[in-house]
């Protein structure tokens, strides 16, 4: 049996309800756990954008556990709140540079700091002299974290808030309820999902014209509290650790994400991959990425593309991978923000292919708010068409990788757009809507739980335990064997690790 909307929808509720029942109990570290839990649900299938009940109980949690002080902000101070912390991922780097070129004053705080992934981040903030670096300290208990983050803040006496937070966090977001003297903005990185924060922001900080839509049709905001700020791409410095010997004198097309974005639709990136290498026997596919590979390994076995498919796995010197490559073959039915926009900044054109019906899909307005050349096909035959003409001119494919880079952001544009957007709260670029079909999307997600990634029932096990056998019956019974194929393989993994 399938799960259906109606069981995410039951199941979302039923941690609604108890987080609800958690917070008159007074017992907010079981209602903090619920409502990210619910928010993460969300997040994962997006029939809902924003939530006012769960947005409520973070309120309640607020008022009950930060003890606010009054403060007067001073001008010119900024905090940067990072859940991630982490290099050439997410939007971090770019709005830390940002800060650091235009001399800013201000205080980042690491959510959750790791000493390898964040390493880059650290040194950069401690080279800069006017910025003071907080780490959350996650043994504490939660009242005593939230107040410590509170406490800190507070006394940096901030004039504006930059929220670099991941959908769900519950914990950032109750500190940020008592900062009430400081204008908040949101990053809006995961621009295209349900995420937690809609009642604190003041403003939303978008990337492109979809998310300012869902923004606008969904979460209710004004259409005065969005700014429109398109993002570059960090590129590091990790040096080239090299091609596998397949690869080696052969035109070379890279792709990748995270595993789980070319699953669903039929497998139609599979098959489009097949055609591409059947029709072009000059080149190899290179995949960076990560995730569960046992698809992608078994479509490689089973097509017999040992040596013209090739699992890269996640690359630190990503951008180097890129720079050795001819062309970028984009993802589907999810396409790759970051990816596609490296693709760009090393000057190398842009296969990709959507439907119609997933709009987020077209990756010129990742590349570009103003102007890009068109790059994404719905139509497969002019896809491949292109995909030829590529394969068989040098000059072509330099011609077409040069004008992507051209309009692509540059650091210099960024930061003077977000200079202007903070200091006028205006958006630096005109906000625009766009057509979507948000029934699909969820579908799109709903079809990728049943077949494939199982997130729904680690969640729902992870919250509830053995209890959800009687909480949601019907749920749990549909789940029931998705849960023993993920002990199978995690059984199989500690085998093959043994």
């Amino acid at each position: 049996m399938r799960l259906t909307l109606g069981d995410i929808g039951q199941t979302y509720e039923a941690m609604r309800a108890q987080g609800r029942r958690s917070i008159e109990a007074g017992d907010y570290a079981t209602a903090t756990r619920l409502i990210e839990a619910a928010a993460t649900i969300a997040y994962n299938f997006n029939w809902v954008y924003t939530d006012d009940e769960l947005e409520a109980q973070v309120r309640a949690i607020s008022s009950a556990v930060v003890r606010s002080t009054a403060f007067t902000p001073q001008p010119g101070r900024v905090v940067f709140y990072d859940s991630w912390g982490m290099a050439n991922r997410g939007l971090t780097q770019q709005y830390v540079r940002a800060l650091v070129t235009q001399g800013i004053e201000f205080l980042f705080v690491f959510e959750n700091e790791s000493a390898s992934h964040s390493r880059a981040v650290r040194a950069e903030l401690e080279a800069y002299g006017r910025c003071e670096v907080f780490a959350v300290d996650q043994s504490l208990p939660l009242a005593a974290r939230l107040q410590a983050t509170y406490s800190r803040i507070q006394t940096f006496r901030p004039e504006k808030l930059l929220m670099h937070i991941t959908p769900w966090a519950v914990e950032a977001l109750a500190v940020f309820h008592a900062l009430t003297p400081v204008t908040k903005y949101l990053v809006n990185l995961t621009d295209h999902a349900f995420w937690l924060g809609s009642s604190v922001l003041n403003y939303c900080i978008e990337f492109r014209s979809y998310g300012c839509t869902v923004s606008l049709e969904k979460r209710r905001l004004r259409r005065d509290q969005l700014l429109l700020l398109p993002y570059y791409p960090i590129t590091s410095g990790d040096p080239f650790q090299g091609f596998p010997e397949a690869a080696r004198d052969r035109l070379i097309v890279l792709s990748g994400s995270s595993y789980y974005k070319i699953y669903g639709r039929n497998g139609k990136y599979f098959q489009l991959a097949r055609r591409l290498l059947q029709e072009n026997p000059e080149c190899v596919l290179l995949f960076a990425g990560g995730g569960d590979g046992q698809r992608i390994e078994r479509f490689i076995a089973d097509n017999r593309l040992q040596g013209r498919f090739i699992l890269l796995g996640s690359r630190s010197d990503i951008s180097q991978v890129f720079a050795h490559c001819d062309i970028y073959l984009g993802t589907y039915p999810m396409c790759g923000a970051l990816m596609t926009q490296l693709a760009a900044a090393h000057s190398k054109p842009v296969l990709a292919y959507t439907t119609p019906d997933l709009p987020g899909n077209f990756v010129e307005a990742i590349i570009s708010a103003a102007g890009c050349p068109p790059t994404t096909f719905t139509d497969e035959q002019a896809l491949f068409a292109e995909a030829r003409k590529l394969m068989l001119s040098k000059v072509y494919r330099e011609d077409r990788g040069r004008a992507l880079c051209r309009v692509l952001t540059t650091p210099e544009d960024f930061n003077r757009s977000l200079s202007k957007a903070i200091e006028r709260n205006r958006s630096p670029l005109p906000v625009e809507l766009t057509r979507i079909d948000y029934d699909c999307f969820s579908q799109y997600y709903l079809e990728i739980e049943n077949d494939y990634l199982h997130t729904f029932k680690r969640i729902l096990v992870k919250t509830f335990g053995v209890s959800a056998a009687w909480r949601l019956p019907i749920v749990f019974f549909k789940c029931l064997p998705g849960l023993f194929s993920l002990a199978l393989r995690r059984a199989s993994r500690r085998g093959s690790q043994a």
